[in-house]
């Protein structure tokens, strides 16, 4: 494969990537054994982790950014809603599972959710600019579905209303007051980092973050198996390339083009595509002009 080819393989991986073919659920559990918990196996991902403990609850743990400086440590405990709160939760906030309402600021949040399963979980979105679902701009159009507008644009009272379970914001290394906000109206952020993660396998695997929310973790492991094969499927095509095109990212924007250093996962799911991009080790956080 020449020229083009690398062009074509990376569509594939995109594909690939935000895919919504679903296989099997198998029965065996994506666990390994470690006392009297079960840590399930999360193999890119370096953002989340997940405990099964032996009282049917789930520890969920995030490590998300405060500024350019990475490592704070969020933890939510999953309780059924048949079961009763356990006294050993520590300082990790309690949240009823599955949930039954949420709202979501972007596309990938909308397609994890969908792909299993639960979109009529969704009680309100971002707005039309970061979802690029028809079904849900049709159902903003008709009103079905309230906006919430986003980080310094989100709007208080209407996510009040709404009153979900949990609001996913995505989360990035630009410091921000949005979360304490969020938690001083009552209203329950989920914290979602998969952005930041190093590899575009990192970043889908948050299907399986996803997942323990909405008691789907069998069929989200299963979701991510399929796609896994078939991303490194196409990455050893790409391997085989011979020439390998240079590319930038960005959009134009007042006459001029901005390059805001793409998701570390994005670059490297270009030169996983066999490709080289201009910019790479510029770092994600901020743009070039």
């Amino acid at each position: 494969m020449q020229g083009y080819g690398g062009w074509i393989v990376f569509l594939a991986l995109m594909a690939t990537l935000l895919g919504t073919s679903c296989s099997s659920v198998s029965d065996e559990q994506a666990v390994t054994t470690d006392g009297k918990a079960k840590m399930q196996t999360v193999k890119y991902a370096s953002r989340f982790s997940i405990m099964k403990r032996d009282d049917g609850c789930t520890l969920v743990k995030v490590l998300s950014p405060e500024g350019t400086d990475i490592g704070i440590d969020y933890a939510y405990l999953l309780v059924p809603h048949d079961r009763s709160v356990p006294e050993d939760r520590g300082t990790a906030a309690v949240v009823r599972i599955p949930l039954k309402r949420v709202t979501c600021e972007n596309g990938f949040h909308v397609s994890l959710i969908e792909m299993l399963d639960c979109f009529d979980a969704i009680a309100g979105v971002s707005g039309k600019r970061r979802i690029g679902q028809d079904r849900v701009h049709k159902m903003i159009d008709s009103g079905a579905l309230p906006v919430t507008g986003y980080m310094r644009g989100l709007n208080m009272e209407t996510l009040v209303k709404i009153d979900p379970d949990l609001a996913f914001v995505n989360v990035t290394s630009v410091s921000s007051d949005i979360f304490e906000k969020m938690m001083a109206y009552g209203l329950r952020p989920g914290f979602f980092c998969a952005s930041l993660e190093e590899h575009p396998l990192g970043a889908l695997e948050w299907i399986k973050f996803m997942g323990a929310f909405f008691e789907k973790d069998s069929l989200a492991a299963s979701i991510f198996e399929k796609q896994e094969h078939a991303y490194l499927d196409v990455q050893k095509t790409a391997e085989h390339l011979t020439r390998k095109p240079s590319v930038i990212t960005g959009y134009s924007r007042k006459g001029a083009w901005s390059i805001m250093g793409s998701s570390r996962w994005f670059v490297t799911m270009l030169e996983h595509a066999g490709s080289e991009y201009l910019f790479r080790g510029q770092g994600p956080i901020g743009g070039i002009f």
